[in-house]
């Protein structure tokens, strides 16, 4: 399982030392305590990759937040069971804080994490307007942005939330990873629709790596997909009356990619009429004949060429199936 950013915890007996000046003494006090609680938190300023750390004298545990940019040049193979001890030694590295990485990885269980896909794909924009057909799946609230689509579950449950996000990858980094472009190259990104699975509680974990044991071993080790599962659900799993919404959207947005609005007003009552008229030419030319008694034949020709181009289309789909590549690619990861 590949993952960009994860939160572990593992025994304060990991750690064989650290700098104390980068790190803030912080005690509480509490009535339901036999004893303070005695935290240091980091303060100091954290290298590329490290978000946090805290050492809990009281609880014995050490807390670390990190992303992928940890590994610098080798940030697009991201946080897996063959990276994890290179993320480690360059947390060490910094100086803040020296970690047995043998023991921590042993040891550390997963509090949170976000798990990734790289999806090696031209022409981003159109997989990303694609994907955006579905934000009128009722079961998601769906947000559209110009270089990415976010699909939040609409449930209260933590457990049962979900919350996956595509992104042009490129796009991502010239905005914010300055300093990571230090290590790679933006080529690299070049091409790359990232795909994200937003893994915030211990069920939202194991629903993800489909297992118990938290460890980070074992979810590295996970042969889970949940990318491809929430997919699935977001792009499969759809009520009939949004089911047709979608069909609907579709139909709009590949006529906007070749015809302008004026013409699209046009296309949309003739594609109502031939569906009143089940597509059939032969009942397309009773409705025409009706209460009128002029040639129709030029009219009945442009039915027929519209009538063509849905079945073209219909052959076609290109929305289904730039739907289908992304779930091959997820798939195949």
């Amino acid at each position: 399982m590949n993952i960009d950013s994860v939160k572990v915890r593992f025994p304060i007996d990991c750690v064989t030392d650290y700098r104390q000046s980068a790190f803030e003494t912080i005690t509480t006090d509490s009535m339901q305590l036999p004893e303070s609680k005695i935290q240091y938190k980091l303060t100091a300023k954290k290298p590329l990759g490290l978000k946090d750390i805290v050492l809990n004298q009281t609880s014995g545990n050490v807390t670390v937040e990190m992303s992928a940019k940890i590994l610098k040049e080798k940030y697009f193979s991201l946080i897996n069971i063959n990276t994890i001890e290179n993320a480690l030694e360059n947390i060490n590295a910094s100086g803040l804080i020296q970690i047995n990485v043998p023991e921590s990885v042993e040891n550390a269980q997963v509090l949170r994490c976000d798990v990734t896909t790289d999806l090696h794909i031209e022409d981003i924009p159109r997989y990303l307007r694609s994907l955006a057909a579905y934000k009128v799946n009722q079961k998601y609230d769906c947000k559209v942005y110009p270089s990415s689509v976010v699909f939040d579950r609409k449930v209260t449950t933590k457990a049962l939330k979900e919350y996956q996000i595509f992104y042009c990858k490129a796009t991502d980094m010239k905005k914010k990873d300055r300093e990571l472009l230090k290590y790679v190259s933006i080529k690299d990104a070049k091409n790359v629709l990232r795909c994200e699975t937003k893994c915030g509680n211990f069920q939202q974990i194991r629903n993800a790596i489909e297992g118990t044991n938290l460890s980070l071993l074992s979810v590295l080790e996970s042969k889970g997909n949940p990318n491809l599962k929430i997919f699935n659900r977001i792009t499969q799993e759809i009520d009939e009356t949004d089911y047709n919404n979608i069909q609907d959207f579709k139909t709009l947005i590949e006529m906007k990619q070749t015809y302008k609005h004026k013409d699209i007003q046009k296309e949309i009552a003739m594609v109502s009429i031939l569906k009143m008229c089940n597509n059939d030419i032969e009942l397309v030319k009773v409705y025409l004949a009706t209460n009128s008694t002029a040639n129709n034949s030029r009219l009945l020709q442009q039915f027929k060429a519209r009538l063509k181009a849905k079945n073209e289309f219909d052959s076609g789909k290109t929305i289904e199936n730039d739907i289908q590549e992304i779930r091959s690619l997820l798939n195949a990861a």
